[in-house]
């Protein structure tokens, strides 16, 4: 009877070890499989990011060189900075009168 039981437990044993053997084998691909796409993915979007990038810097440098030349066409210098107008303003004087404002009495309701 102690034989057939330790016969019984190897044989049992065993076959747990050969099904999480192949199950292990074949989630280890699976999950290769995955990081192989998900590292696609990633080198993807980072080459879409650069491509993206770069064109904003494109488009920066035009807005610039615009700036620049609409600057140079009003007679200044671009290197002077932002140029918002021509005229020098004068500062506004506020009226310093205030309109007295209607008090209301409050509707009791």
């Amino acid at each position: 009877m102690g034989l057939t039981n330790f016969v019984l437990t190897v044989a049992g044993v065993s076959a747990v070890v050969l099904l999480l053997r192949s199950d292990v084998k074949q989630s280890a691909s699976i999950f290769r499989r995955n990081v192989k796409h998900i590292r696609n993915w990633l080198e993807e979007e980072s080459a879409a990011s650069s491509k993206l990038l770069l064109l904003l810097s494109f488009f920066f440098l035009f807005l610039i060189k615009k700036h620049a030349d609409i600057v140079s066409s009003m007679g200044c210098n671009p290197s002077d900075g932002l140029v918002w107008s021509m005229e020098k303003s004068t500062p506004k004087e506020l009226n310093s009168k205030v309109p007295p404002k209607d008090i209301h009495k409050e509707d009791k309701h």
